[in-house]
């Protein structure tokens, strides 16, 4: 989604990050579903939260992993 040029502190970074978070919390609901994804640089989809503030933060302090779009 981001390349590393992309700082974390950017308006539109954050802006992404928003986005992101939102479309997956529809996903997560539409699934019926209770947790989500972390697409971080460190947890790399394989680690399930049950709370959007996680997941956020998450990718706000740690970036969203190589490859992720």
């Amino acid at each position: 989604m981001h390349g590393t040029t992309v700082r974390h502190h950017s308006k539109k970074y954050r802006n992404d990050v928003l986005n992101f978070i939102n479309a997956a919390e529809e996903d997560m609901k539409r699934r019926n579903n209770k947790y989500m994804c972390c697409p971080c640089a460190d947890c790399k989809n394989e680690i399930m939260f049950n709370s959007r503030v996680e997941v956020h933060a998450h990718l706000i302090q740690r970036g969203f992993m190589k490859g992720c779009t």
